[in-house]
């Protein structure tokens, strides 16, 4: 039996630069990894099957699973026992944690010892996010997601994640994304989200709870492509103001170490 943590993770900015022919865009953003996770148990069975405490429509544990026997001749059955913690659809990067960590896992349950390096190759077959979410290292990621260069980063050190009750699918926010790189600057030097904008132009509920927030704090960020916010390190006064606002929730995490 092998235990894996699928850590979440925080676009602390966002750039949209451009369409790319294969229908990905093309991006860059400075991602932390979060000290929220969720669970995984990997043990072998008689067929594969993913075990999970909320229903997830695309399986993309099962994918990983059948991906990575074919990939390395392994016939061997595999049952995955999932406590989803993380919110489907956040933009905390759930989806992609899960695929990483399903690669890490089952690299350790058939004993197979490759480093993660060699699993690179995989994890950009399977997600866009998926290669930041096998190191869990800060860093600069960019291309659709399959380029990544670590940073030594410590600026921030606590993060307040807001959830909002929205479900927003991500192709829907780049359809409407309208590309504008005329503000863009050095990635570090960033402290927008592209996505943003769109989101607040297309989408009602969001740009009301997001104006009712901003009220509260006004330096409130958008993770990813929404629908969740956030605030770096951030005060008790700030804490005790939001509790206030209806339908939310917040989650007081760290960036991992």
């Amino acid at each position: 039996m092998i235990y894996e943590k699928a850590y979440a993770k925080v676009n602390i900015n966002l750039q949209v630069k451009n369409k790319r022919n294969d229908g990905f865009h093309e991006l860059e953003s400075l991602v932390l990894p979060l000290n929220f996770c969720d669970e995984m148990i990997f043990e072998f069975s008689h067929e594969n099957e993913v075990i999970s405490n909320v229903y997830i429509k695309d399986n993309v544990v099962l994918k990983t699973i059948e991906l990575f026997q074919k990939e390395f001749n392994l016939n061997k059955p595999v049952k995955v026992i999932l406590n989803k913690k993380i919110p489907v659809g956040s933009g905390l990067g759930g989806g992609s944690a899960n695929i990483s960590a399903t690669l890490r896992g089952l690299n350790k349950l058939y004993n197979l010892n490759l480093e993660l390096n060699e699993l690179e190759l995989l994890a950009n077959k399977l997600g866009s996010d998926t290669l930041f979410c096998l190191y869990n290292k800060p860093a600069i990621i960019s291309g659709r997601g399959d380029k990544i260069s670590f940073i030594n980063y410590d600026e921030i050190m606590s993060v307040l994640i807001i959830l909002l009750p929205l479900k927003i699918l991500t192709k829907d926010v780049f359809n409407n994304h309208v590309i504008d790189t005329k503000n863009h600057a050095n990635i570090l030097e960033y402290n927008d989200n592209d996505l943003l904008k769109t989101l607040l132009n297309n989408n009602e509920k969001f740009n009301a709870m997001y104006h009712k927030i901003q009220q509260v704090v006004p330096h409130v960020k958008m993770s990813g492509s929404g629908p969740t916010l956030f605030v770096t390190n951030y005060t008790e006064d700030i804490l005790k103001k939001l509790q206030l606002i209806k339908d939310i929730n917040l989650l007081s995490v760290k960036i991992l170490k």
